[in-house]
Order: C-alpha cells, then sequence, then structure tokens
C-alpha cells in the first residue's frame, strides 16, 4: 500500500468516526433469517481456508464505533476489536476480519476511493446485516438482503482463487 493509499484508509476512517448518529433502523442487524440464503457463496470450505488465513496471518484492528454499531458488531461509541486480512486489486482493498472470541462474527469489507460496502456474517455463513458507505457523502446505507448476497458473492468470488496462496506463503 503506496502512501496515497494509506491517507485513503485514514480519511475513511475519519469519515466513517465523523458520522453522524444512525437512525434506530441502521443501528441493529437485520434479522438472520431474512438475510440468509440457501445458495450462499460462502461455502464451509471458503470460509474455513478463510478463518484459517487470519489466525495465520492477520493482525489485529478495529472498526470504527459508528461503522460498528451499524452493522449491530458493537455498542454505541464502541469500536470493535477484530483480527484482520487485506488483499488489493485494481478496482479495491478486501478486508477479512474476524471478532474475538471463538463464535465472533466475521466482517468482508470491501473499500474503493468512492465508498466501502461491509457485509456481517455469522460463524454458520448466515448473513446477519450489510451496508455500504459512500465516502463523498459519508451516508451510510443499510443493504437490502439480494444486495447483501451480491456483495457477499462478490467477496467469495474475489478470494477464492487466491486464498490458497496467501495460506501457503510463508
Amino acid at each position: 500500500m503506496n502512501r496515497s493509499q494509506k491517507y485513503s484508509v485514514l480519511a475513511v476512517m475519519a469519515a466513517i468516526a465523523g458520522l453522524a448518529p444512525l437512525s434506530a433502523q441502521a443501528q441493529g442487524p437485520a434479522a438472520p433469517a431474512a438475510m440468509a440464503a440457501a445458495d450462499s457463496a460462502l461455502t464451509p470450505a471458503l470460509l474455513t481456508k478463510m478463518l484459517a488465513l487470519v489466525s495465520a496471518k492477520g493482525q489485529d484492528g478495529k472498526v470504527a464505533p459508528r461503522f460498528a454499531s451499524a452493522l449491530g458488531l458493537s455498542a454505541p461509541d464502541q469500536p470493535w476489536p477484530n483480527h484482520q486480512v487485506v488483499a488489493g486489486n485494481t478496482d479495491a482493498n478486501h478486508y477479512i476480519a474476524v471478532g474475538p472470541g471463538a463464535g465472533s462474527d466475521i466482517l468482508f469489507t470491501a473499500r474503493t476511493p468512492s465508498g466501502v460496502t461491509a457485509i456481517r456474517v455469522s460463524r454458520a455463513g448466515s448473513l446477519m446485516s450489510a451496508m455500504s458507505l459512500d465516502v463523498a457523502t459519508h451516508a451510510i446505507t443499510p443493504l437490502n438482503p439480494a444486495d447483501a448476497q451480491a456483495a457477499l458473492a462478490a467477496e467469495c468470488a474475489f478470494w477464492a482463487p487466491i486464498i490458497d496462496g496467501f495460506l501457503g506463503q510463508k
């Protein structure tokens, strides 16, 4: 990651931290049953590899309080501590973050210059909540189940062909 990309990450993090309080609807996660889909791209085998990658290669991080709260990962004004990995391509940086504890949820994030998409998934693979952030306006928008499933499928399509290579690196 070059210097301008690091400054972009800091700018996004500052934008997230400076957001106005969210509406009550956006603060809690969507019901798991409403978000779950039988044909999820997140297979048990891929999820197992993702968890192994984060465990072996991840670094400690924190998700900003208002962003974490909007996804239902933390109480208002509390960051969400996690262990995470990041990989990038020409379009976006992609993150997998796992919270503390054996039953903690997983957060998939794709960050582009114009926005951030985040998908919260349970350890069982069920979609819990998802949202997008417009970097220019700082607006956070909850994703409907179909858009959340599509975003999760896109993250799985990004990670599936490269994860074995990351796991094989020393």
